[in-house]
């Protein structure tokens, strides 16, 4: 960063990075939610896709419009082709917006009791409690989801990121670069890459990491 007390830098930089801003007026989302809400409207396709529900409630939460997800959350699980781990985990963060983290890990925690095997719930499981900051539950979690789709190969690599990414919070940088490791490993060895773009990405992360330890 060469000039730290320049407006204009800072703004440049969270563009570069996909950031927003603190305020308001620039990081609500009511564009985006107004245009997904058309999108559902106009469906017209049968069996009708889940998929727009989905960015629609991000987009809700987000702006920690809770009335309105729920309302779309219930529509969405009418589906047949709706996620079925999702619902349970939006209502968990609608929860946790609107009465608090005990009220929010009720939710999440029965949802884990109900799908106990169920990849997809641990990973969405790991995904709260990440964003909560408890970030053992959240590494147990994204553990047990990698090793639960171990027969499932090619595996997503995503519960090995969400690792790294909390090690290194932690300032954990050696553990960091294991995760790392094992998510090359695993774009090598179960997907075939050899030097694709996630390969290049994933050695500049390992890079990066290294270079944090000395």
């Amino acid at each position: 960063m060469l000039a730290p007390e320049k407006k204009d830098c800072q703004w440049l930089l969270e563009r570069s990075e996909g950031e927003t801003a603190w305020d308001w007026n620039i990081s609500n989302h009511a564009g985006l939610i107004d245009f997904y809400k058309q999108v559902i409207a106009e469906d017209k396709i049968t069996p009708r896709t889940p998929l727009p529900y989905y960015y629609l409630i991000d987009y809700l939460l987000f702006d920690q419009r809770t009335q309105e997800a729920a309302h779309y959350v219930d529509e969405m699980e009418k589906l047949p082709a709706c996620n079925r781990v999702l619902p349970p985990a939006y209502r968990a963060h609608i929860a946790l917006i609107e009465n608090g983290q005990q009220a929010g890990d009720a939710v999440i925690e029965e949802a884990l009791k109900n799908m106990p095997e169920v990849s997809g719930m641990m990973f969405e499981a790991a995904q709260y409690y990440a964003r909560t900051c408890r970030y053992d539950k959240a590494l147990d979690l994204y553990e047990r989801c990698y090793k639960a789709e171990e027969d499932e190969k090619p595996r997503f690599s995503d519960p090995l990121q969400g690792m790294a990414i909390i090690h290194e919070i932690r300032g954990d940088y050696a553990s960091a670069v294991c995760a790392r490791e094992r998510e090359m490993d695993n774009l090598k060895n179960e997907w075939g890459y050899v030097d694709e773009a996630p390969v290049q990405e994933t050695l500049r992360e390992i890079q990066r990491l290294r270079e944090k330890m000395n």
